[in-house]
């Protein structure tokens, strides 16, 4: 979960978890009373802060990027290329997700 000034994630790691195996019969307790399933896996967390400002620092940057690629002929911080890729993974998600796009757009 995350917003622009903090960002924070849990999770786990495959390796550190104890082996499990296939439980075919219902669980029950020492009692014999039927219990749900628990796991108990070794969760991770880990935060990142931004720094002071972080959205219009980043929005700054941006922008000094492009005049020092108009202005001063220096090679812009995107390319093309990485434009083109990101654009065709954008279509190929709407492509695949078509049906339920046209819920939202009228035709």
């Amino acid at each position: 979960k995350g917003t622009t000034e903090k960002l924070e994630w849990k999770y786990y790691i495959d390796s550190e978890q104890e082996e499990r195996t296939l439980i075919l019969e219902p669980l029950r307790n020492e009692k014999g009373e039927p219990i749900y399933c628990t796991e108990n896996l070794n969760i991770h967390t880990e935060m990142w802060t931004a720094e002071a400002d972080d959205f219009n620092t980043k929005g700054l940057n941006f922008y000094r990027a492009f005049y020092d690629s108009v202005i001063n002929d220096k090679p812009f911080l995107i390319t093309q290329e990485q434009v083109l890729k990101q654009i065709k993974v954008i279509e190929e998600a709407h492509r695949q997700n078509e049906k339920k796009l046209n819920k939202f757009i009228e035709i």
